[in-house]
């Protein structure tokens, strides 16, 4: 499998975490790798159509204690089990908004070379 399973890693689930600008995606290799080295960025695509057809969830758009109970429930850093269902989860951090691609997506996903 091409993605982390570690609860610091994989928070929301088995999945592709991703970062809306390469920016705050060099903060976050920064940061991580001091921390390992099985660390990478790579980039990708996904079609508009097949975004749109991905169960979604926007935690920017809700309240903090809406965010929290969510987190409390499906977050593995939280002892919760990420059985959510959803496919595509954007979340904001101290870094940016974080986006979650499920497993089930991936092959959704159009890598870069």
């Amino acid at each position: 499998m091409p993605w982390p399973t570690e609860p610091n890693r994989a928070n929301l689930g088995d999945g592709v975490y991703a970062w809306g600008t390469k920016e705050d995606a060099l903060r976050y290799y920064n940061i991580k790798s001091k921390q390992t080295n099985d660390i990478q960025i790579l980039e990708f695509e996904i079609s508009q159509k097949d975004l749109n057809n991905m169960v979604q969830l926007d935690l920017t758009k809700m309240s903090d204690d809406e965010v929290n109970a969510f987190l409390d429930r499906y977050a593995r850093l939280n002892d919760g089990v990420p059985d959510h269902g959803y496919d595509y989860i954007q979340r904001m951090t101290g870094i940016g908004v974080e986006n979650y691609f499920s497993k089930f997506v991936f092959d959704k996903l159009n890598f870069k070379q």
